[in-house]
């Protein structure tokens, strides 16, 4: 066996393939089941979840891996909820943005598990205010 057939079978078999194939899938499915149940709307909100979530997704320690995940699911819940209810007054969503942007930018002190869990939080903020609430 070649050298350069040995790098492409230990491309495909690798870790970071495998990685990048189960987010692509978590990312994708949801969308696309849900389209063919006639529900669009909901799954493209469990993709972008997804989205937010496949950030903190970094290699190392499985404990650690499913903190940072389980940290990250309740940041984006939080901010989505804060952001939501802020919509409605323009003072209180500049106050509730730049607080969010301020705390969760600080995350990073901790490590960049930490800042990866605080980005997927800012990013959930974006995606929020990009079709606010009514």
């Amino acid at each position: 066996m070649s050298i350069q057939t040995r790098r492409i079978q230990y491309f495909f078999f690798g870790q970071n393939f495998s990685d990048g194939l189960r987010t692509t899938l978590a990312i994708l499915l949801p969308a696309l089941v849900f389209s063919q149940l006639g529900y669009f709307n909901e799954g493209f909100t469990i993709s972008t979840g997804a989205v937010c979530l496949s950030i903190p997704d970094m290699p190392g320690p499985a404990g650690h891996r499913r903190n940072g995940m389980l940290a990250a699911l309740a940041l984006v819940v939080v901010t989505a909820l804060l952001t939501g209810l802020a919509a409605a007054n323009v003072w209180l969503l500049g106050l509730v943005v730049g607080a969010c942007a301020f705390g969760l930018t600080m995350l990073l002190v901790w490590g960049g598990r930490a800042g990866a869990v605080g980005t997927a939080a800012l990013l959930n903020v974006v995606l929020v205010l990009a079709q606010p609430p009514p």
